[in-house]
């Protein structure tokens, strides 16, 4: 209910209707599917000089790969853990740096204002926005793997898709190739059924 203004009568709240949800027990889970995920579609990237690394970025990736030691936003793996096979998961060889939300392509395509109204402690004018572009505020710690994977790298799975990894049940394959996908199924349904029981599903 809307705050009343200082001052104000108080008045009643508005009658709310109620509807009564019946709870049915599940006995038997939906089958499983599989959905193809390519688009079909390009991007358009605007024309820009072959990119070089600023001092800012330079800056920012030592900070949060080596002094920081920052994990990867999708497995944990960090740089200091890299020789740890139970510590990365997927033999990652680096840990690496992504511009995220601007991408650096996409920067020259972007309206500094339209970022400031999200951003608008670092970013106040065109100049601010490009040092915001590499800076630590705009860049996420992935692994090589969960970077560029061409499955489910960020820069390949749908942004629904990748972020979803970090909180998947152990071994669960979420994409891949056509082929394998009623095997990925199979075992998909089983790391499912042994971990959530029937009577906890959504």
């Amino acid at each position: 209910m809307p705050e009343q203004p200082q001052g104000a009568a108080l008045t009643a709240a508005p009658v709310e209707t109620v509807t009564t949800v019946t709870t049915t027990v599940v006995t038997q889970a939906a089958h499983a599917q599989a959905v193809p995920v390519a688009a079909g579609e390009e991007e358009m990237i605007p024309g820009h000089p072959s990119r070089l690394d600023t001092e800012e970025y330079r800056q920012t990736r030592h900070l949060l790969i080596v002094v920081l030691d920052t994990p990867c936003e999708i497995c944990g793996v960090r740089n200091s853990t890299l020789s740890d096979p139970a510590q990365n998961p997927h033999g990652s060889k680096s840990v690496e740096t992504h511009h995220y939300p601007i991408q650096r392509e996409l920067a020259d395509a972007c309206d500094y204002r339209k970022v400031a109204r999200d951003y608008g402690k670092y970013v106040v004018d065109q100049a601010s926005f490009l040092k915001f572009v590499d800076s630590p505020h705009n860049m996420k710690c992935i692994c090589s793997f969960c970077h560029r994977d061409e499955r489910v790298g960020i820069h390949h799975a749908t942004a629904g898709d990748w972020i979803i990894q970090r909180y998947l049940l152990d071994g669960y394959v979420l994409v891949d190739k056509t082929a394998n996908a009623a095997a990925d199924l199979a075992r998909d349904n089983a790391i499912v059924d042994a971990a959530v029981p029937l009577s906890e599903r959504i």
